[in-house]
């Protein structure tokens, strides 16, 4: 894997072919990571690992779901049951609980495909990607 890590350098945005930004989140130190999924999602993290990265995903990038959706999120069409949810570990698929938990906690998944790889400088060109960092850019 060779993977962007801007040894020594900060990361100041991503941008798109257009000039557009990339949603970025930025752990400082690390490889850089890109999340993407089937809805057009594009989200650039520079965290130590994968797992880190998805979680910074999960919990930073991904809005909870509203209090009204809940009951969906367990299966449930007409409410929640009476007494409310008797095992928190039920979720249907496609929703997943945030570790730091904001709102109501759960976040969905895309079920038509999520990836985190790597931002690797093929990647970074395929995709059309420029990283501005507080010391040079990269294309």
């Amino acid at each position: 894997m060779n993977a962007i890590t801007l040894e020594g350098s900060s990361l100041v945005s991503v941008r798109n072919e257009y000039g557009r930004m990339i949603p970025t989140y930025d752990d400082y130190f690390g490889t850089l990571w890109v999340f993407r999924n089937a809805s057009g999602l594009a989200v650039v993290v520079r965290t130590s690992d994968w797992s880190s990265a998805y979680e910074i995903v999960d919990d930073e990038i991904k809005t909870p779901i509203d209090e009204d959706d809940i009951p969906e999120a367990y299966g449930f069409n007409d409410g929640l049951p009476e007494g409310g949810i008797q095992d928190d570990t039920n979720l249907i698929e496609g929703y997943i609980y945030q570790s730091n938990a904001t709102g109501s906690g759960i976040v969905e998944y895309d079920l038509n495909g999520e990836y985190l790889e790597p931002l690797t400088p093929e990647l970074l060109s395929r995709l059309g990607w420029t990283i501005v960092t507080t010391d040079d850019n990269w294309s």
